[in-house]
């Protein structure tokens, strides 16, 4: 699945500290499907060090509520 493929490769990116392949590989993948809140993370912060400091507080947000939704008040927090 291309979603699928796509989450592996952000989150490998991520790990690899490579913030561009992390940001485009997660931003394609959330375009078709919702993040999950740990991802939303790795995408926040690979904008964040990419100097995306708005949408980097968006993702952030996005990703405190879906903790929220999910029960999960300790990861929100």
């Amino acid at each position: 699945m291309a979603i699928e493929r796509k989450l592996r490769e952000g989150r490998t990116a991520f790990r690899l500290k490579d913030w561009t392949g992390a940001y485009a590989a997660l931003t394609d993948a959330d375009k078709n499907s919702a993040l999950k809140p740990e991802d939303l993370e790795f995408l926040a912060t690979a904008a964040y060090l990419l100097g995306k400091s708005v949408e980097s507080n968006d993702i952030w947000s996005r990703a405190h509520n879906e903790y929220l939704n999910t029960g999960d008040v300790k990861c929100a927090v």
